[in-house]
């Protein structure tokens, strides 16, 4: 056998081991989901799964599960209609529509109207992709509204850390309905 081909061998043989090792490595000091503890909700009744790890990495504390049709009744117990309820939590952003009448392909009349259009997203206020920025975002608007619900003497929401991420709900999967 060529030297050449002796060495191809055995490095193709030193990184299949090296990825074996680091595969091994991965499995055993990966934070495992005990099956236990896994639930899954398959009616979510408007519930939803705040975590963002995509934006926070691994989570300091467990994730938020939000009722979002509970906070919906409850605004509406308040005197807001069902479309009405969106604007409370929801940002909306200008939109141009461009409205052109053609005739025989020659434009004749051009109309500009500009129109709101909600955003569903959250938190209302627009925030940089940024760890600190969307934490403060969502304690600011969800416990700034819970606060603002009890000086108005009414019925309010979590104010504490563990009232919202409950270790029992730490491993809480929802899968969606859709379709």
């Amino acid at each position: 056998m060529r030297k050449e081909t002796l060495f191809l061998i055995l490095l193709g043989a030193l990184i299949y081991l090296i990825l074996i090792v680091y595969g091994i490595k991965q499995v055993y000091t990966a934070p495992a989901i005990p099956p236990s503890k896994e639930i899954i909700i398959t009616k979510p009744e408007d519930k939803i799964v705040i975590a963002h790890t995509e934006i926070f990495g691994p989570l300091e504390r467990p994730q938020v599960i939000f009722d979002h049709k509970k906070h919906v009744e409850a605004i509406k117990k308040e005197g807001k209609k069902e479309w009405e309820t969106c604007i409370v939590c929801h940002r909306e952003k200008k939109e141009e529509l461009v409205r052109v009448k053609k005739e025989d392909e020659i434009v004749k009349e051009k109309k500009i109207e500009t129109r709101d259009v909600f955003v569903f997203v959250f938190p209302k206020k627009e925030v940089k992709w940024d760890k600190e920025a969307y934490k403060k975002a969502y304690h600011d608007e969800c416990i700034g509204c819970h606060k603002e619900k009890l000086k108005e003497g009414k019925k309010a929401g979590p104010l504490t850390c563990g009232e919202c991420h409950v270790k029992e709900k730490e491993f809480v999967k929802i899968k969606y309905p859709f379709g």
